[in-house]
């Protein structure tokens, strides 16, 4: 979720950048919501040719959703955008659950007799 930032920092959307690349997801709340990268593009002004810019092409990549409401609008009064906002953070952390329950699997595949007997011995 990235809240306020304007993604005019180079050095920051690096970073963004490569976490999008291996999969990360953003859901942006700004004035501008979902079109906060495209009004950050100088050629999106009247009488110039548009092309897309890297931030551009990266949050059309990543975004998974958004929300123009400020912040006390959003958690003041339970509204639509608190109801989008909260079933974001509700994906996440099942997508993180479910990564971590695979992992968990896939250790438990990977343990010898040596191993359970040791863990039994520690967690009867």
């Amino acid at each position: 979720m990235v809240i306020g930032y304007g993604f005019k920092d180079p050095h920051i959307n690096a970073s963004v950048r490569a976490a999008v690349e291996r999969g990360l997801q953003i859901f942006v709340i700004a004035p501008d919501g979902a079109d906060l990268a495209f009004k950050l593009s100088p050629t999106r002004e009247r009488g110039q040719i548009p092309y897309a810019t890297p931030e551009e092409n990266m949050l059309k990549r990543a975004l998974i959703g958004a929300s123009h409401c400020l912040l006390a609008e959003i958690f003041g009064n339970g509204n639509a955008e608190f109801s989008k906002v909260m079933r974001f953070f509700s994906e996440q952390l099942t997508a993180m659950w479910d990564e971590l329950l695979t992992w968990l699997d896939e250790l438990e595949a990977g343990m010898t007799g040596e191993h359970r007997a040791a863990l039994t011995a520690v967690q009867p």
